[in-house]
């Protein structure tokens, strides 16, 4: 049985899907099972339970919040996977913890390699980092798997911002200087479980294929939606926010050829199958 905690998130609720639709048992779990940082509870959740997988969705994603709720951001971010990776080793099963681009400091002029050396920016990429050194190194059978510039169906994200802005604006601007690999929440669920499935324990990197600005993807869904509003450039020095973001978000796929496993369609397949969802 696989438990996915942050079932009901843009990511879980994705691998729920894909892994009802593949037959595997699994059980998504809800903040009605268990209190998250409440270690005792967790505890007692997993008591008796058959459990073959872990794997932790859930995550405190406000990355400008965290900057004034650093308590609660480390509780979830830290605490939640360390009690998670100390039930994983007493049942001997596989523990995967998804992370983000934003452990490192997007300064590199070349995609990151899983390799090179974290060093987050913001405090919400300080604790994804703290909770991914932690599971590599208390426990072998641990998968981290980065993950980058996420959107699906379910919950807030980038693309549904920029539409909902479209219905009320005849213009938007658009930072043209962060790059990344934008990525279906659905497209993830699958490349996850292939992971897995690996049974190869280490560090990955998985988004769709090909990386682009956040201009030049607001562009592209535009495109794609025929929404006529016009999408300005800007810079990210023009666009505030409470916490920094690297320019540089791009993450290197070799370590998914190096143990043979799937690449991910293109972030343009991601867009359309997103958008053929989106009108079902």
């Amino acid at each position: 049985m696989i438990f996915v905690t942050g079932s009901s998130g843009q990511l879980g609720f994705e691998i729920c899907g894909a892994l009802k639709n593949l037959n595997i048992k699994h059980y998504p779990i809800t903040r009605n099972d268990f209190d998250l940082i409440n270690k005792n509870d967790v505890f007692r959740f997993f008591e008796n339970k058959n459990v073959d997988c872990i794997i932790h969705c859930a995550a405190y994603t406000n990355v400008d919040k965290a900057e004034s709720e650093k308590e609660l951001c480390r509780a979830v971010n830290i605490e939640s996977t360390k009690t998670l990776l100390q039930i994983s080793k007493m049942l001997s099963c596989k523990f995967v913890y998804i992370s983000t681009d934003y452990v490192f400091d997007g300064k590199k002029d070349s995609p990151y390699e899983v390799e090179d050396s974290l060093n987050p920016i913001n405090y919400y990429g300080y604790t994804k980092a703290k909770g991914e050194v932690y599971a590599i190194e208390n426990y072998f059978n641990t998968y981290v798997i980065r993950v980058s510039f996420v959107y699906g169906i379910n919950g807030r994200n980038f693309v549904k911002s920029i539409i909902n802005l479209s219905k009320e604006n005849s213009e938007i601007n658009v930072v043209c200087d962060q790059i990344g690999s934008q990525s279906y929440a659905k497209h993830l669920a699958y490349g996850i479980i292939n992971i897995v499935n690996s049974n190869r324990p280490g560090i990955y990197h998985l988004t769709n294929e090909g990386y682009f600005s956040f201009y030049d993807f607001a562009v592209k869904v535009f495109q794609k939606l025929g929404i006529k509003a016009r999408v300005n450039k800007i810079l990210s020095k023009d666009y505030k926010t409470i916490a920094k973001r690297g320019l540089n978000s791009m993450l290197s796929k070799d370590c998914l050829t190096r143990n043979n496993i799937p690449h991910l369609l293109s972030v343009d397949d991601g867009i359309s199958e997103f958008i053929n969802e989106m009108r079902l």
